[in-house]
Order: C-alpha cells, then sequence, then structure tokens
C-alpha cells in the first residue's frame, strides 16, 4: 500500500515526479531544521487511475503521466523518469 494513500477518499496518488527548475536549490526544512537543498523533483498531487508498466514495473500514474510515460517509453528514454517511493 502506497504511504501516501488516503482512507477518506480511497486516491492513491500518482507514482510519477516532475522536475520544477524553480526549486533547485532552494533550501528544504525538516520539523522546522535544514535539510539540505532541493533537488528539483517533485511528487505529481494528481490521483493514480492508470496503470502503466515500465521496464517491468507497473505504476499507477494520473492521466496526464500516463500519455507522457508511454510515450517517453516507445522512445526508449525509459531510465530518466523518476518515480515516487
Amino acid at each position: 500500500m502506497s504511504p501516501s494513500y488516503s482512507p477518506a477518499t480511497g486516491a492513491v496518488p500518482c507514482a510519477a515526479m516532475w522536475y520544477d527548475a524553480r526549486a533547485f536549490g532552494r533550501p528544504m526544512y525538516r520539523f522546522g531544521a535544514p535539510a539540505g537543498h532541493h533537488d528539483g523533483w517533485k511528487p505529481c498531487l494528481g490521483a493514480g487511475t492508470d496503470l502503466v508498466e515500465v521496464d517491468g514495473a507497473s505504476r499507477l500514474v494520473c492521466t496526464d503521466h500516463a500519455r507522457q510515460t508511454r510515450a517517453v517509453a516507445a522512445a526508449g528514454l525509459a531510465s530518466r523518469l523518476r518515480w515516487r517511493h
């Protein structure tokens, strides 16, 4: 079960990560204390609705990322995708 599973709505979040250049290098904080600098990768906040298989692993992703994931995998660039843990 996903650590971000919401029992209230039954929704599992999209497994995809997206790159935000604005966040790169900004300080990160955990519990009010500095925790390093942001690498720019952020989790998608959409609900996972489509099951997509990439390199033998099934991922639950939102509709927008499902289309993009299939296109990237078809182009042979699946190793460049990042996934939520």
